[in-house]
């Protein structure tokens, strides 16, 4: 067979995929082409670029799906994309291919093009290197975590040890004795052991003591259940492990003891008692969540953050809208496992596919689909358990029972709660997957709080308005 005389574009797809340059014309080689499922128009490839193939490249020009169709897109046919997008999707790098130039029929070809090692290794040492072929160190980003880098090493240091100027702290893992003043109690809630297969129920506290320090102490299965501690009580446990996550905290499967009689009982309770409200700031061992800065929330309209919502981006905005439509009752609610939260299957009685366990009982969940509006456009939305509740002010146990007993009551409900109804909402914005196709989906984040005086002034200018005039 006669050699065929066309050169790929040597490496090039790893350029493409790390440094995320969609200004690059590459020469690849089809090794697999296929007709996604559903889906005349959308096309798959396999691209092979010489040293590594990609197999998460989708056409999405319907003239280019046509020439698959056509037949002119076969097995080792050589192209040239002109035009392209670049998606990710779950860490995957995904290359949409807006336009492209057939260079060589893969009929002619008929083998993957390999490229000639002993050729190479005869190229001079004084050789010129193409500049697209180098990525520098500053390119490199947190985004992909499998980086190799060769490069000169211009200094190194000794090796040193690392000392917490605060105090070394225990190890994890370890057990001790704590007592402490009970700071805050936490509902029960249940757990999903993936090891043993199990739901155990776990109830957490914060403590503290004289050192101004306060940490969580997890309990477990009946001591969390039957915990009847209040805040401001003394709270002993022998045998508490330090564990490590996000910072050091204690968990006990062993019963606690309120107001122990111990001598330190006494002067942690006249210690706590003597600190105000001002006073009580402790020092945490761990990372908390509920102190953090609420910086300006700068806005959008629908239609601008549509327009920003490119394929290749996962876009956040703040958004204040109007409700204007609400999918079906039927849909707002379905069984999920008491594990994972995941919706069971509809053909077995609650099993769950992801736990690959059938329980004797479920919760229900709710998901409800929404159309917002502004001056600018209208999308439609999705908006998960919590913020439905948040958005309804009431608990999902309580509407679940509503729609059962009286569907229609819930539906006026929706109307009087919803509809017309103008909210301040973060959208998470990305792109999916479903049965490979790919498309936008558009998710409630949080319900942002309203800014009352901004709307307090607004009414009072229309009232001064309508009644000066």
């Amino acid at each position: 067979m006669s050699e065929v005389k066309v050169d790929l574009s040597w490496d090039i797809l790893s350029i493409i995929l790390e440094n995320r340059d969609d200004s690059l014309q590459p020469v690849l080689q089809i090794l697999c082409s296929r007709q996604m499922a559903n889906s005349r128009k959308t096309i798959r490839l396999a691209l092979f670029d010489g040293r590594i193939v990609w197999r998460h490249c989708v056409i999405i020009n319907n003239e280019l799906s046509e020439r698959f169709h056509d037949e002119l897109l076969t097995p080792f046919t050589v192209i040239r994309i002109d035009k392209y997008q670049l998606t990710t999707n779950n860490d995957t790098v995904i290359l949409l291919i807006e336009n492209l130039s057939i260079i060589k029929n893969g009929d002619t070809i008929n083998q993957k093009l390999v490229k000639n090692l002993k050729q190479s290794q005869e190229v001079p040492i004084n050789f010129s290197i193409d500049p697209q072929m180098i990525c520098p160190i500053n390119a490199v980003t947190p985004f992909y975590r499998n980086w190799t880098i060769r490069a000169w090493v211009m200094n190194k240091s000794s090796i040193r040890s690392f000392n917490n100027h605060c105090s070394p702290g225990l190890d994890k893992r370890s057990v001790i004795d704590v007592i402490g003043v009970i700071h805050s109690v936490d509902n029960t809630r249940t757990m999903f052991l993936s090891q043993s297969q199990k739901v155990v129920f776990k109830r957490i506290l914060t403590i503290v003591d004289d050192s101004k320090t306060k940490t969580i102490l997890t309990l477990f299965e009946n001591h969390a259940i039957n915990f009847r501690g209040k805040p401001g009580q003394v709270i002993a446990v022998r045998g508490a492990v330090v564990i490590e996550n996000q910072g050091k905290t204690l968990f006990t499967f062993a019963s606690p003891r309120i107001e122990p009689d111990l001598p330190e009982t006494d002067l942690l309770k006249k210690c706590y008692e003597s600190l105000d409200e001002k006073q009580q700031q402790f020092i945490s061992l761990y990372r908390s969540t509920d102190q953090k800065i609420n910086p300006a929330i700068q806005f959008t309209s629908i239609g601008r953050f549509l327009q920003k919502t490119r394929l290749e981006k996962i876009l956040y905005s703040n958004v204040r809208c109007r409700i204007t439509s609400i999918n079906r009752p039927e849909k707002h609610f379905y069984k999920s496992c008491i594990g994972c939260f995941k919706k069971l299957s509809e053909n077995s009685q609650n099993y769950c596919i992801h736990c690959n366990v059938t329980f004797n009982k479920f919760t229900w969940r709710m998901i409800l689909n929404i159309e917002i509006s502004d001056w600018s456009d209208s999308v439609w939305v999705v908006i998960f358990h919590d913020q439905c509740e948040i958005l309804l002010h009431q608990s999902v146990e309580e509407l679940i029972q509503l729609y059962q007993k009286n569907p229609l009551h819930y539906r006026q409900l929706l109307i009087k709660e919803l509809f017309f109804r103008t909210i301040s909402v973060k959208i998470l914005s990305r792109m999916e997957s479903y049965e490979d196709e790919y498309r936008i989906r558009h998710i409630v984040v949080s319900i942002l709080p309203d800014n009352k005086s901004l709307d307090e002034s607004i009414k009072s200018i229309e009232f001064l308005k309508n009644n000066l005039s």
